[in-house]
């Protein structure tokens, strides 16, 4: 027991002790503190059916302009969506989104070789 408490009241136990508490400080002061940029950035593309590149008519394709002000995402459309009938435009919203999820936002899916509406 005195050899135990010996080394708890050693200078490196209280030097890891100080070390390990002013970590979880900054640690818990940057988990309710940070706010991330708001991502939004777009890409061009183009698909081609067949030799004859896709239109995109119809409104199941776009969202409404308002996604792109909102502060936080809530859903996937939100994340990347095509808006004002620009059918080669997509606007993202998020981190970290595929061509996958917009495809599905807009309803079709993608395998290794094929594309379907």
């Amino acid at each position: 027991m005195r050899k135990y408490l010996g080394f708890v009241k050693s200078k490196w136990f209280i030097g890891i002790g100080c070390l390990i508490l002013g970590a979880l400080v900054i640690l818990t002061i940057r988990f309710f503190t940070y706010n991330p940029p708001h991502t939004h950035y777009h890409a061009n593309f183009e698909v081609y059916i067949n030799g004859q590149r896709e239109k995109f008519q119809g409104p199941q394709y776009y969202a409404d302009i308002e996604m792109c002000k909102l502060k936080t995402i809530q859903t996937p459309i939100q994340r990347a969506h095509m808006h004002n009938n620009v059918n080669n435009v997509v606007h993202v919203e998020a981190p970290a989104v595929t061509w996958g999820h917009f495809f599905s936002n807009i309803g079709w899916t993608l395998g290794p070789d094929f594309i379907a509406d």
